[in-house]
């Protein structure tokens, strides 16, 4: 009897002793769990700042309406489309050249137009013409027979800066058929004593057609600035001609033609000009004008 209760004295004292110390062990372990719960909830359950720092660069927007003077950067009006037509052709007087019309600006800054070529040959630009707005067309005649060329018009404003404009256009005189002939013509101008007075006149010579269609010739002339007017036509025996001309006159333009049986052209000769610079002076044909 002693004996048992002296074991349970020492089971009781062991409870106490030991049992104390691992609840409370235990109760420092979940105090610490507890603990290292709620640091992680304040670093990753913490909202997150959403208010973004204040930029220090950034100029405040101006949302005024633009009142800004209109400059050519930024022009105020869309660059306006001008049509433009060329077309090669042979002038009165005998001569290649290229004609061309353009549409008339309506942009209500337009000051002029600039006329511009290049050259199949990949040459430079070449400014050609500058116009006003109330002149929309320009004769091209410095042009080469066989060559082709770009034309294109600038609209520009009165600083000279482009606000519109055409697309490039292609022009240009074809080389005459090869079956046409090149006649060689040459004239001078004179004057003469007749019953009416002294007056004027023009003698031309030129050199015998080989086309072998060829029935006959035709002189034509341009005198001053007037019409084209055929002077003289005759057979492949003559090969000279004098015509008179007005006391008037400064200029004369002539050229000479071979013509087949159905009076289609089968030879042509480039234009001849005569000028009367000399009034006091007479002009008088020393040599034969054609070798």
């Amino acid at each position: 009897m002693k004996k048992l209760v002296i074991l349970l004295i020492g089971a009781l004292i062991g409870t106490l002793l030991f049992g104390g110390t691992a609840a409370a062990q235990d109760d420092r372990t979940d105090r610490t769990d507890r603990t290292d719960r709620t640091d992680e909830t304040d670093e990753t359950d913490k909202p997150a700042d959403r208010t973004a720092p204040t930029p220090t660069d950034v100029r405040p927007v101006d949302v005024r309406p633009d009142v800004r003077p209109v400059d050519d950067v930024r022009p105020d009006v869309e660059p306006e489309v001008l049509k433009l037509h060329c077309e090669g052709r042979i002038t009165d007087a005998g001569r290649a050249a290229v004609a061309c019309e353009w549409s008339g600006a309506q942009h209500p800054r337009a000051a002029g137009y600039v006329l511009e070529r290049v050259s199949e040959n990949a040459d430079p630009v070449q400014i050609l013409a500058t116009r006003d707005l109330d002149v929309t067309s320009y004769i091209d005649p410095d042009i080469r027979v066989g060559v082709l060329y770009g034309y294109r018009v600038r609209l520009v404003n009165a600083n000279g800066v482009t606000i519109g404009g055409s697309e490039w256009v292609r022009a240009g005189v074809e080389k005459p058929d090869p079956e046409v002939e090149a006649l060689k013509l040459a004239c001078k101008g004179r004057y003469v004593v007749t019953d009416q007075g002294r007056g004027k006149a023009v003698h031309c010579e030129w050199r015998a057609a080989t086309h072998p269609g060829a029935v006959g010739y035709q002189l034509w002339r341009i005198v001053n600035d007037g019409d084209r007017e055929l002077v003289w036509r005759g057979g492949l025996d003559t090969l000279s001609h004098t015509s008179r001309v007005g006391n008037d006159t400064k200029v004369a333009v002539y050229a000479l033609l071979a013509v087949d049986e159905n009076g289609e052209i089968v030879g042509q000769s480039r234009p001849e000009t005569v000028r009367f610079r000399h009034p006091h002076h007479r002009l008088v044909r020393t040599a034969a004008l054609v070798s």
